[in-house]
């Protein structure tokens, strides 16, 4: 199987379900290009929203729909099409083309080599790891496997980034020098919460299948529905609020990765819910010669913009599909911009899928934006800075 580690659970589980093809399957013919057939995997919130996207895209054959719960595998009986459901991911591998990769954050390296093991494309949820010591493996996989494999970066897609990247370089704000992002969410729902199915029986949930490689340990209902609360399977407000605006600032000033991040994490409101912080803070400095200020709380609602990019000359503001200059002379300008990310990113999959062209963004990238989330983990459980090696691809503590 490659790389991959199969232990026991995992290869019961997937890996004996396509024992029998071997060490993969050969590369897709030029119809199966054309014409993928796609199964999704992981249909709670977001995969849900994936699923929906690719029902309504002219063309696409969605073969199979894949959840551990039946309950969301209940879902999708109310579309129009008639994919196969199945709890198990190794029967997605065998069946499809292309996967779309949902699942907890947990699942994610080790379901994309299964994946690429069996030759198949892989539109891969964010972070696209759940530890620094995973983006390795899955680099050198995807390189022997040669095969497309997009993390759901949808930000790169942001229909106000062409004019900001145009703005950015004309000089009118200088150079950049710091950049804030700051986020306020109220409620628990974006920590990870969300009230339990009024039935949660274990005869409908495949227990060892969510767990993955983790040890064994007795089903709870919290764990499996609230996984986001827990590190075990979740890379925390690092990885669901921060990451995005790390990939939007990567994407638009091309910076990869920062030379040091100091973080700090703390549970201040929601501490009878989470095993993570609900508030973070981190500040990562590039080698380009700026410094990003990221703030995530989880207390009240404070409407202001997204980013807010200082240069030598000015300060440009920033959100998805708008942004105003404030240039260092001359009146502010605002400018808009229309589009749905989401509905391009995957249309964005399915060409590089056609056309066997390289995905946006890259794999590169996306290991670089996780890599920078677990960084901010790293430095807020160690309560100091950390640097980090590119070359080596390690943490410097």
């Amino acid at each position: 199987m490659g790389h991959m580690k199969l232990d026991r659970r995992r290869f019961m589980g997937w890996g004996a379900l396509a024992i029998g093809l071997g060490t993969g399957t050969q590369a897709q013919s030029p119809a199966q290009q054309q014409n993928p057939r796609i199964g999704v995997i992981g249909l709670g919130r977001r995969g849900f929203e994936l699923f929906t996207r690719l029902v309504q895209i002219p063309g696409v054959t969605l073969s199979t729909a894949c959840d551990v719960w039946g309950g969301n595998l209940d879902k999708i009986r109310s579309f129009p099409i008639n994919p196969m459901s199945t709890p198990h991911f190794g029967k997605v591998v065998l069946r499809d083309d292309a996967v779309v990769i949902a699942a907890p954050d947990h699942l994610h390296q080790s379901m994309a080599l299964l994946a690429l093991s069996y030759k198949r494309d892989v539109y891969l949820e964010t972070p696209v790891t759940h530890s620094l010591e995973e983006g390795a493996e899955l680099a050198k996989a995807a390189a022997e496997a040669n095969r497309i494999i997009q993390p759901g970066h949808h930000q790169v897609m942001n229909p106000i980034n062409p004019k900001v990247r145009e703005l950015l370089q004309s000089g009118q704000i200088g150079e950049i020098r710091s950049i804030t992002g700051e986020l306020h969410i109220d409620g628990p729902t974006r920590v990870g919460y969300s009230p339990l199915p009024s039935r949660t029986p274990l005869d409908r949930t495949r227990w060892g299948l969510f767990l993955g490689n983790l040890p064994e340990r007795p089903y709870d209902p919290k764990h499996l529905f609230q996984w986001g609360l827990y590190p075990d399977y979740s890379s925390g407000l690092a990885g669901s609020e921060m990451v995005p605006l790390i990939a939007t600032i990567h994407a638009l000033t091309g910076a990869e990765a920062p030379e040091k991040v100091t973080a700090r994490g703390r549970t201040l409101r929601w501490k009878e819910l989470t095993e993570m912080p609900d508030h973070l803070w981190a500040i990562l400095e590039y080698p380009q010669g700026f410094v990003v200020n990221l703030s995530v709380s989880s207390s009240g609602k404070y409407a202001r913009p997204m980013l807010v990019i200082h240069g030598t000359k000015g300060t440009l503001e920033y959100e998805p599909n708008w942004c105003k200059l404030y240039p260092g002379s001359g009146e502010p300008a605002e400018y808009r911009a229309e589009g749905d990310p989401t509905a391009l990113h995957i249309q964005a999959f399915l060409k590089a899928i056609k056309d066997r062209t390289s995905p946006i963004p890259d794999l590169a990238f996306g290991l670089n934006v996780a890599n920078t989330g677990h960084l901010i983990n790293l430095s807020s459980k160690l309560g100091k800075a950390v640097g980090w090696d590119k070359a080596a691809g390690k943490a410097i503590v």
